[in-house]
């Protein structure tokens, strides 16, 4: 789920501004199938929640297909919206619903009314937002390079013919630290606040290698398509190639140092990178965390040290200063680009909630109060899962295993992102938005974020604090699923889960666990089948010891992952209430109805939902009368 469900929004908006490029085709009539959608999920006072969605799950099966040789096809054959581009999927209309709903409450705002200042400021970015998208054509990136020349001293690089203060010498290092301040990351670089592998409660200073997000290139297919868009905007397509051939030789020498020449983990002061031969390292996180002061105690984990060093080299051996200026930049202007195309409103909205992100948690919940008496429930949901799995696990494991896994589940905490008013007040307390200056105000949101990550660098921080909850990262903002925070033993439920179909205070049980129930219990299992939580115990620490307790319980494969979470959840089901033979059936359509999806995901989803379906036990898969051959 969590590798199928994120992100759809991006795509969203780049379908849309190709349709947009067709001057005979009008934003109502691309926007008509979602605001249908957005409608048929819209809950009214009058309702039957359980027979709506009753409903929705029999006309969305394609009867002539028999489950047993396709069951996503037969679940999801007939979904209204399978050939629409505009609508990808169950939690992409989920979160069309959400957008809409935020857009009419931040424009049908009275100004005579008094409101928090926090809101003020998110109502102030996206009015800036709205004006930009009301001229009718892309913003210039360049405009943040300006900004950021007039308020940081940048020394930038113009792009076409133009020839600018050529004599002035450009800092690379310099250059990218001021990019870092203001929200590039995970590029040449990766500079981050983390827990301490030994103390969870310490957040300490980490640099590591980038990570490729794709095997065979730097930069991941999604960015890349946006560095285009951003270089067709500057006028220098024409030198795309170059800066392909660049990022080539930047991704060998990442590769090399993760597969071939990777060096120890350090863990160092920042006061001794001087006499390592790493002063530029201490150059660049002065800059980057300004106005931070950095205590020369801190400790700084430093993933590969050999790699800085061959960076360093490679870096200062470019003799085009210019190109390599040219190239920062553009990665930096290509990332902040990443969701403002031209479209409608879904972008300034989707925007507004990436940068705000606890805004628009404490916004639907203030909209809907009726939530908080459902808080009680999901934490009752939460045990039920995680009672159910301890009984599998004493079936399966032995000790010393047994006790290991027993203290991690018992420690595993539900976080509902229930944010108190006053904490938010105290967050954005000294930040000022003009809601005429959408590029300054972009900035400022994108530095506010990197220096709330460090806020508490040195410090000793408690558990669920919102530093740890990575609410800056775009996948995790802009979806309603819960999240783990592995290294604090919790799992995160934004309030915006609590929607129509995954939840609703007169939804029944049956549709609950196979729903929200089995996005918490995938969640709840990746603490024991992933590789990488294995390692971290019941107290958050770091144990590389312990995976080899889990290594029967390792799962990589999407659909075995889901497979297992779906069965815990309907196992912690069927021990609460007796499930009928049609109870069943309806429990497994209404778990791939949440995966249907027009004709670009249908194939995506399609190896998870069957995989899933082939993986119950014959008791359950006997419903819909399949057999599986001896």
């Amino acid at each position: 789920m969590e590798n199928v469900w994120r992100l759809v929004v991006v795509l969203m908006v780049s379908q849309f501004s190709l349709v947009r490029s067709d001057q005979n085709v009008t934003v109502e009539e691309v926007l008509k199938p979602m605001a249908m959608a957005i409608d048929s999920f819209r809950v009214n006072s009058t309702d039957n929640v359980n027979d709506k969605l009753r409903r929705q799950i029999e006309e969305s099966r394609d009867w002539k297909t028999i489950p047993c040789d396709n069951f996503l096809h037969h679940a999801c054959g007939s979904w209204p919206y399978f050939m629409e581009s505009q609508v990808f999927d169950v939690l992409h209309i989920i979160d069309a619903k959400f957008n809409e709903e935020l857009r009419e409450i931040f424009q049908n705002h009275n100004p005579r009314r008094p409101e928090m200042n926090f809101m003020r400021q998110a109502r102030n970015y996206y009015e800036s937002c709205m004006a930009v998208m009301a001229e009718g054509k892309p913003l210039n990136p360049v405009e943040y390079l300006k900004w950021l020349q007039y308020n940081e001293n940048l020394h930038w690089v113009p792009y076409g013919g133009e020839v600018r203060n050529h004599s002035i010498h450009r800092n690379w290092v310099k250059m990218l630290a001021i990019f870092r301040k203001y929200g590039l990351n995970n590029f040449i670089l990766l500079e981050e606040a983390m827990q301490h592998p030994w103390n969870n409660t310490k957040m300490i200073l980490a640099i590591k290698r980038p990570y490729a997000d794709h095997p065979e290139h730097y930069l991941g297919p999604l960015e890349s398509e946006q560095r285009k868009f951003t270089l067709r905007n500057i006028s220098d397509l024409e030198n795309h190639q170059k800066y392909v051939d660049f990022d080539l030789q930047l991704k060998q020498l990442v590769d090399y140092h993760t597969n071939v020449s990777a060096s120890q983990p350090q863990m160092v002061t920042f006061g001794q990178l001087k006499h390592m031969q790493m002063s530029w390292l201490q150059q660049y996180l002065i800059v980057a965390l300004h106005p931070l002061q950095i205590d020369p105690d801190w400790e700084v984990f430093i993933e590969d040290g050999d790699y800085l060093k061959t960076l360093k080299l490679f870096l200062d051996e470019v003799d085009d200063e210019k190109f390599l200026a040219q190239y920062l930049q553009l990665n930096f202007l290509s990332r902040l680009s990443y969701s403002q195309t031209d479209g409608g409103h879904y972008e300034c909205m989707q925007s507004t909630r990436h940068l705000f992100p606890l805004v628009m948690q404490w916004l639907y919940k203030h909209h809907h109060r009726e939530i908080s008496f459902e808080f009680y429930k999901l934490q009752l949901l939460f045990s039920n899962l995680k009672r159910n799995l301890k009984k599998r696990l004493n079936r399966t494991l032995e000790n010393p295993a047994l006790e290991v896994a027993i203290n991690k589940l018992n420690n595993l905490k539900l976080q509902i992102i229930d944010v108190w008013q006053p904490a938010i007040e105290h967050l954005y307390s000294d930040l000022w938005l003009d809601p005429f200056d959408f590029v300054g105000n972009r900035l400022k949101l994108q530095h506010k974020q990197v220096q709330s990550q460090h806020s508490h660098l040195g410090d000793v921080v408690q558990r669920g604090a919102l530093e740890f909850l990575q609410l800056q990262r775009r996948d995790i903002a802009e979806s309603p699923l819960p999240f783990s925070v592995p290294r604090q033993n919790l799992i995160v439920l934004p309030v915006t889960a609590l929607q129509f179909p995954l939840y609703h205070p007169q939804l029944q049980q049956l549709f609950v666990y196979s729903s929200l129930g089995y996005a918490m219990a995938r969640e709840i299992v990746s603490f024991f089948s992933d590789p990488q939580r294995q390692q971290i115990d019941a107290k958050g620490n770091v144990n590389l010891k312990l995976r080899d307790y889990f290594q029967n319980l390792t799962l990589t494969e999407d659909h075995k992952i889901a497979g297992f979470a779906l069965d815990l959840a309907y196992e912690t089901l069927s021990v609460i209430r007796a499930v009928s033979r049609e109870e069943v059936k309806l429990f497994l359509l209404n778990f791939a109805h949440n995966y249907c999806s027009n004709y670009m995901k249908f194939g995506d989803n399609l190896k998870l939902v069957n995989g899933v379906f082939e993986r119950f036990s014959s008791t359950r898969w006997n419903v819909f009368g399949c057999y599986k051959e001896e």
